[in-house]
């Protein structure tokens, strides 16, 4: 109950930047509020503004620059929506096991496509590779960091991982 109570604050942080994105008050690219402005446009403490988002960067729904400040993704809003919506299901507890979920996975997933990779695959993810290095300091440094795990789970062969 007490996990429940904690994440009522970080929810209400989830939903005013849905809000913002989905009435494009926000637009991918652009910069969001302060934490301290949010903290305080909503009435909650900076914690829960960060632990927000945080949850937010994991999905990639938005991306922390030091000293910059934090901004939108460059996503349809479909996406966006199902992953906020994603979000919000994610309780602190459930925030470390996913991420602790998604390294097993991906080490499996390049154990896979170390075995069944082709020539091909192995071009395609050099060039993701590439590209997300190129990008890495940029707002399209999510979008290319994508693109380059992807190739991977292709280069694995298993329609169920890669989708």
């Amino acid at each position: 109950m007490k996990d429940e109570v904690n994440s009522q604050p970080v929810k209400l942080v989830i939903e005013h930047i849905k809000k913002q994105i989905a009435e494009r008050q926000i637009l991918p690219g652009e910069r969001l509020p302060s934490e301290r402005k949010l903290s305080e446009l909503l009435k909650v403490s900076r914690s829960h503004v960060r632990e927000a988002l945080q949850k937010m960067e994991l999905y990639g729904i938005v991306k922390t620059y030091p000293q910059s400040g934090t901004v939108v993704s460059e996503f349809s809003k479909d996406q966006l929506d199902t992953m906020i919506t994603d979000a919000l299901k994610i309780s602190k507890y459930d925030f470390s096991s996913l991420v602790y979920v998604r390294v097993l996975l991906e080490i499996e997933v390049c154990k896979l496509c170390a075995s069944n990779r082709t020539e091909e695959d192995l071009e395609n993810i050099e060039k993701t590779l590439i590209e997300l290095e190129e990008k890495f300091d940029t707002e399209l440094r999510v979008e290319k960091d994508f693109a380059f795990h992807q190739a991977i789970a292709q280069g694995g062969h298993n329609p169920v991982i890669s989708s």
